[in-house]
């Protein structure tokens, strides 16, 4: 008999675990959230895992990226990736890695409850570094009889001013590190943020966080892909981000909160078609409680379908009725103003700037007084077509330069601000505007009228 030869194979023997792990972690987010000590240690390990992943990015093997390719190759990078789960669980502990990835913790809802958070108590200092960016009028330390001590005191649900003074650095140092982040520490910072807001750092009329959270999701929008075993984590998440901004966003005002939320929509509709039901309901169950039915499954999914499909005149409709506007569309680019307003030109004008859109547009009105007004934008046209009270059709012209968008024209309700094209008789029709009112489905001879009504 020959002497036993034990088989080994080679690529398995010279691969080396990305980390050895001295101490097995087991904090939860519950006791994050509630200790000093321990979050500043949290943040030190994502600065510490981001500075490894600059030479050592994580890998994975999908169909996509291995055909053609043999197979030691592909275990390969399959295990570059798992030897990055690894690390992250060695770093931060397969509680906190769990929260990120979506998971519940050993059967215990995993979203932090503010009531888990500040029965704990928070060590360390409260005029520690970092401070003094906050508002004196929010943070500074009050006599105990002022009355947003009392109004503290009677809410049970909210932290005390150092709790909140703790969880808005803590906010912003999440902001800081998320760059250049991998996978699993941006869904984990993100998702803290999350956290933070819902549990009552900040009031409700307060949206200090807002800028916070919508650039964590414009830096990953314009990161790298992915990879696929996060892909429907990644969507997810971002679905249940853009409907807490969304919320905060009206879409019919030109506000900080609504720019900012476009440049993160548009940022990161890539990534949306990936999220998954199951998920988007474990990532929105902590917000539901402070934040109600606009973040729940449901409303998310359908704001990320809405973002995907990209429908600027359905868009539009919407922020119609935000404004209490009776309107509904009568052709994919006509929209149909209802209700009987006073001035149609007006109403008019409201509808086709709220398309957020370069496209050819249209949106007409009426009244019982026998007055109507179409308007179609064609950029940098606007081309007026309306019946005033002596019953004459008459057509203008304005155009708009870089100096006067379509929705600031909108908000002064006066077309006069844009420059006029001369013409000789109102009463003659334009002949680009006889096509285009064509395009859209009407007859440029005849009052609009709705195929709808």
């Amino acid at each position: 008999m020959s002497a036993v030869v034990f088989v080994v194979d080679p690529q398995k023997v010279a691969q080396r675990p990305a980390h050895v792990r001295t101490q097995e972690r087991t904090t939860k987010p519950n006791e994050l959230l509630a200790d000093n000590a321990l979050f500043e240690q949290f943040i030190a390990d994502l600065v510490s895992l981001r500075a490894s992943l600059v030479t050592n990015p994580p890998r994975v093997a999908s169909a996509a990226r291995t055909s053609g390719r043999s197979s030691s190759e592909t275990a390969g990078e399959a295990e570059t990736w798992r030897s990055y789960v690894d690390r992250c669980s060695g770093r931060l502990g397969l509680p906190l890695v769990n929260f990120a990835l979506g998971r519940h913790l050993d059967g215990e809802a995993s979203a932090p409850d503010s009531t888990a958070v500040w029965s704990e108590n928070l060590s360390g200092n409260d005029e520690e570094p970092g401070l003094e960016d906050d508002t004196a009028e929010e943070l500074v330390d009050q006599p105990a009889d002022h009355p947003e001590n009392d109004q503290l005191q009677e809410d049970p649900g909210r932290p005390d001013t150092a709790a909140v003074r703790r969880l808005r650095r803590w906010a912003k140092e999440l902001v800081e590190v998320v760059g250049g982040l991998g996978p699993i520490e941006w869904l984990l910072a993100t998702r803290l943020l999350l956290t933070i807001v819902a549990i009552g750092a900040w009031r409700s009329h307060e949206l200090e966080w807002f800028p916070n959270l919508a650039k964590t999701l414009t830096t990953l929008g314009r990161s790298d892909d992915p990879p696929a075993e996060v892909e429907p984590q990644t969507g997810s998440l971002v679905a249940v981000g853009l409907a807490l901004l969304r919320m905060h966003a009206p879409r019919h005002e030109q506000t900080d909160e609504a720019l900012r939320y476009r440049e993160s929509a548009e940022s990161v509709a890539h990534l949306l078609p990936a999220a998954e039901l199951e998920l988007v309901a474990e990532y929105s169950a902590g917000l539901t409680t402070r934040f109600g039915g606009l973040v729940d499954t449901e409303s998310v999914l359908v704001l990320a379908d809405e973002i995907v499909q990209a429908d600027p005149v359905a868009d539009a409709l919407r922020a119609l009725h935000e404004q209490g506007r009776e309107a509904h569309v009568d052709s994919p680019h006509l929209l149909h103003v209802t209700g009987n307003p006073s001035n149609p030109a007006i109403a008019a004008l409201d509808a086709i700037a709220a398309v957020v859109s370069d496209n050819t547009v249209g949106a007409w009105a009426s009244n019982s007084k026998g007055c109507w007004t179409l308007l179609v934008w064609r950029k940098p046209d606007v081309y007026r077509v309306e019946r005033d009270k002596s019953g004459l059709v008459l057509w203008r012209q304005y155009r708009l330069d870089r100096r006067l968008s379509l929705a600031a024209l909108a908000r002064a309700r006066d077309f006069n601000l844009a420059q006029k094209v001369p013409r000789r008789a109102l009463v003659q029709p334009i002949p680009d505007a006889v096509e285009l009112i064509r395009m859209l489905g009407l007859d440029p001879t005849t009052p609009p009228v709705c195929p709808v009504a």
